[in-house]
């Protein structure tokens, strides 16, 4: 008789539940948070002008599962939609389920940035101008004397955002800065831009 020999081999499921990485947005932008070193924490930041947002766990391994938030478990990737709290951070749970039933736990912190980009004042030589009636995003200011220099000054709502003056040089909080009055009036153009990017420019026009 003959005899034959075959040989088993039994592989052990994956014990891969990494987690390749998380991405935050919806249609207007998109996030790769970031993962803090040596640990299973990940932080994005995002414009407060948002109150939900997708969240994507893309898992290491692509028969692992990935749970989003207490969701139901998804093959490789799990995208779900969620509420941005009011206090901060807002911390998503994340669990990557591997192959061999091992599930390991990761941490979502959302922070918000400010999108503000109101004035809460501009001044010409320590006075407040005034808001334009007519134009939008307008201030105004009548000289009472003529003068060769003034100082201009604005003063943003936020702390965190960045305010110029006829510059793209932008300081936090407020800027000032002396101009020469050349001619009658003169126009000054005043770019803000918020925590999150969210720009605006005024004008001050001097007369």
């Amino acid at each position: 008789t003959k005899t034959k020999e075959y040989i088993l081999k039994i592989r052990k499921p994956s014990a891969d539940n990494s987690l390749l990485s998380v991405t935050v947005g919806n249609e207007e932008f998109s996030k790769v948070a970031t993962r803090e070193a040596g640990t299973n924490n990940f932080k994005v930041n995002i414009s407060d002008k948002y109150s939900e947002v997708d969240v994507i766990g893309t898992a290491g391994y692509d028969q692992a599962k990935v749970s989003v938030n207490g969701e139901e478990y998804e093959t490789k990737i799990s995208t779900r939609l969620v509420e941005i709290g009011e206090n901060e951070p807002t911390k998503i749970g994340i669990l990557v389920k591997a192959l061999n039933g091992d599930i390991e736990t990761y941490t979502l912190e959302i922070y918000k940035e400010n999108s503000n980009t109101n004035l809460k004042e501009v001044t010409v030589d320590g006075n407040k101008a005034e808001i334009s009636k007519i134009a939008e995003n307008t201030y105004e200011y009548t000289l009472d004397k003529k003068v060769d220099t003034i100082t201009i000054g604005a003063i943003a709502e936020e702390t965190k955002t960045k305010v110029g003056i006829n510059t793209n040089e932008q300081e936090e909080g407020a800027t000032y800065r002396k101009i020469k009055m050349e001619g009658k009036r003169i126009v000054v153009n005043i770019p803000v831009t918020a925590e999150d990017g969210t720009t605006k420019t005024y004008t001050l026009i001097i007369n």
